[in-house]
């Protein structure tokens, strides 16, 4: 009886002395995987950035969110070469109205919406992206579109919804650039589908990513 006893007691506390090592083990693999992301996306980077406190933070952005960093720095690459906490690109259109004191039809520029930010977050959709992926993920700071921080939070975030939708990068990139309702509806820009696709594609294969 002693015996058994003693013998329970031993399974016991080898199974208590391993159960922790096990979790820890478990929890360092994992830790050494980000590691090992993060290295990766920093050296892919600098293929198409020069490494700077921007660029790191869209990475760390990334891996905190499940994203994939170099798709979202291929995108940021085309929105915003320069890294420009500040941009601001107006989306324009032209309409014909009649002059009076010309006394004919001629074309006015309508500023439609900009594009702002290192993400070059529309204006349009401004407020709707602010309720869904800053303040209904809450963030406590009053939202920013010119903060780096908060513009990449916001670009990420919605880019993820984005890709979950569409089921690939590439068709998440362009709905990023055009909107998911012309990629659902396959009525995409060509502007997107000639210019801002094969520079996002380029972008990946230049960090490695399509070889």
């Amino acid at each position: 009886m002693k015996k058994i006893i003693l013998s329970c007691l031993l399974i016991f506390c080898v199974e208590s002395l391993t159960a922790p090592n096990s979790n820890i083990h478990k929890t360092y693999a994992g830790y050494a995987n980000v590691l090992s992301h993060r290295e990766q996306a920093i050296k892919a980077s600098t293929e198409i950035f020069p490494l700077n406190e921007i660029v790191l933070f869209i990475i760390d952005t990334c891996l905190e969110e499940n994203v994939n960093p170099t798709e979202m720095l291929a995108i940021i690459k085309v929105e915003n070469p320069k890294l420009d906490p500040f941009a601001i690109n107006q989306n324009v259109v032209y309409k014909k109205v009649y002059d009076k004191h010309r006394k004919k039809y001629i074309k006015k520029k309508i500023i439609v919406s900009e594009d702002c930010g290192i993400g070059q977050i529309n204006s349009r959709f401004l407020q709707e992206n602010i309720w869904f992926y800053w303040t209904n993920r809450g963030e406590t700071e009053e939202f920013d579109v010119f903060n780096y921080k908060h513009n990449i939070k916001l670009a990420t975030r919605l880019y993820k919804t984005l890709k979950r939708e569409l089921k690939n990068s590439h068709s998440a990139a362009m709905a990023y650039n055009a909107g998911i309702g012309s990629v659902l509806k396959n009525d995409i820009p060509q502007t997107t589908l000639y210019f801002y696709l094969p520079r996002y594609l380029a972008n990946l294969e230049q960090m490695g990513e399509l070889r």
